[in-house]
């Protein structure tokens, strides 16, 4: 289904949990092609609409919200919806929102079933996130204290492989420029952690929680850094980039719950 929306595999999986990687350019979504920007011109009977859709808005907070609604398109080019819809958005009159009309939808994805008037998070509707996320630079992220490499053994080493550019879906800003690791690499940090395993596992429960609490608050600390990289590189709202690191913190404690 998201290659029928534009996305393409690259032959990469995600690291976090290993399913395949794919990505596309905000430009190349025919969904995000076929939404069009307007405004909220006053509310309207339901039964007086002409056309159904979606209808979406990202705040400058990253809150996105969306739902499907009937609507009308005056002779401006604003929209008209029902109050319960326009509650459900949390706009006002003159506000910007995004319309995606039903028809135009389905004939890019399956069709979906959801209640009309009702808030949704989609997965496919994406617009950029203006003051949302910091702008990507030519050479390296400012999140990133390093260029990107492998930590190896306790050692940072560059990887030696092919070129590796992540981009900014939502515009065109390159957010970081590194390279791949080759097959050398990943041997070499299998048997580091092969090595490492043996004193690991000599380590008391107690100090080997120590460590992984240490990690989680390491990565709480850097929480806003780490969810404008992701922002920024995935094209997520704030609020889902947030959601991950959120995850990542989570993790933890279930880990050692569970042990």
């Amino acid at each position: 289904m998201l290659e029928k929306l534009g996305f393409k595999y690259h032959n990469r999986i995600d690291p976090f949990d290993g399913g395949p990687h794919l990505e596309a350019k905000t430009s190349d979504i025919e969904i995000v092609k076929k939404t069009m920007r307007t405004v909220l011109a006053d509310t309207i009977a339901p039964d007086a609409c002409t056309i159904s859709g979606y209808a979406s808005i990202l705040t400058s907070d990253g809150d996105f919200r969306a739902v499907e609604t009937p609507m009308s398109i005056d002779k401006q080019g604003r929209v008209r919806m029902p109050h319960d819809a326009v509650e459900a958005l949390k706009i006002e009159p003159k506000d910007s929102v995004g319309i995606t009309p039903i028809d135009t939808l389905r004939a890019a994805t399956p069709p979906v079933s959801r209640a009309r008037g009702r808030a949704i998070q989609s997965p496919v509707i994406n617009e950029p996130r203006l003051q949302v996320c910091r702008e990507g630079i030519r050479m390296k992220h400012p999140s990133l204290t390093r260029e990107p490499s492998n930590l190896i053994g306790g050692r940072w080493i560059p990887a030696p492989g092919d070129s590796v550019r992540s981009f900014n879906p939502a515009r065109p800003d390159q957010v970081v420029f590194s390279s791949s690791s080759s097959i050398a690499h990943l041997h070499e940090a299998v048997a580091a952690a092969r090595a490492a395993l043996p004193a690991w596992s000599s380590w008391s429960r107690e100090r080997r929680f120590a460590v992984l609490q240490r990690f989680k608050s390491l990565v709480t600390a850097r929480a806003q850094q780490i969810a404008d990289l992701i922002c920024d590189e995935t094209g997520k709202a704030m609020w889902d980039s947030k959601g991950e690191v959120s995850a990542l913190t989570n993790k933890v404690d279930i880990t050692l719950d569970a042990t």
